[in-house]
């Protein structure tokens, strides 16, 4: 009897031979799921994207704002007309590399992304961060690799956002954000050379936005609507090769309708998915 219950507690600890109901219940709300080898990395960085391609959204708060907006869905869709790809957002508020908190039975990375049948992510960490200074840079370096490893076992076809500049919080009494910028560029840095490493696609957000006269935030950090079609438009003129210019607000309207729904069910707690 003992050594059953050892054993079992083995079996528990290392996950093999256990299945989950209420686990695999739980991630059918983010798709059907899709089985097959995990792919590699972008051929020689260019961003192409093809019908069968399922595009997702990894990062914190202005990618949760983006995903209320529409602004780079829309260029990445206007781009790849033709192909037709899928997106998906997966940003939460709070998300770091260090920790991604998330309810019981909600899923591994390695889950969701099988689930939504994802092959291509695209990220964005290091802003906030880098309020913790250079002193956490070795840290966060080794964080986003071991998350990028978890993103590995379904895709390496990954896009690297670098950090964006701080900028003046429009409130007199807040600290002056610019001050971190410094240790911002340093973050950015490490993105690169992260992105070199695995053969991802880096995209520079810090040195187009840092001599910008145009406000993107009220309070320093998070993105208001001119910000975040700002900072879709230097995304989508560095990954696709075109860029239309040209009214967007039905596309945006219709991408955001769509967003909703998956927004609700993938954050949902995954007991409210059980029949």
């Amino acid at each position: 009897m003992i050594l059953r219950i050892f054993l079992l507690m083995i079996l528990v600890g290392s996950g093999i031979g256990l299945a989950d109901p209420v686990a695999e219940q739980a991630l059918k709300r983010l798709g059907p799921g899709k089985n097959g080898e995990p792919l590699p990395v972008f051929a020689d960085r260019k961003f192409v994207l093809t019908g069968e391609d399922v595009v997702v959204f990894v990062g914190q708060e202005n990618l949760v704002r983006d995903q209320k907006a529409g602004e780079l869905e829309a260029l990445l869709v206007l781009g790849f007309q033709k192909e037709r790809p899928r997106f998906r957002s997966m940003a939460w508020e709070a998300d770091t590399v260090y920790q991604q908190w998330r309810d019981l039975h909600f899923g591994s990375w390695e889950e969701q992304l099988k689930a939504a049948g994802a092959t291509v992510v695209i990220a964005q960490f290091g802003q906030m961060e880098a309020l913790d200074g250079v002193e956490r840079l070795a840290e966060f370096t080794t964080s986003y690799h071991r998350l990028l490893d978890q993103f590995a076992t379904r895709t390496s076809k990954v896009v690297l956002l670098s950090p964006m500049p701080f900028e003046k919080p429009e409130a007199p009494f807040a600290p002056d954000l610019t001050k971190v910028n410094r240790d911002v560029a340093a973050y950015v840095e490490a993105v690169r050379t992260i992105a070199k490493q695995r053969g991802a696609i880096f995209v520079d957000l810090y040195s187009p936005l840092k001599e910008r006269k145009e406000r993107l935030t009220h309070n320093g950090v998070h993105l208001h609507e001119t910000g975040l079609s700002s900072v879709a438009r230097v995304i989508g003129e560095s990954l696709v090769p075109w860029v239309e210019h040209s009214d967007r607000d039905g596309l945006k309207k219709a991408i955001v309708r769509k967003n909703q729904p998956w927004f609700e069910c993938s954050t949902q707690h995954p007991k409210h998915t059980q029949q």
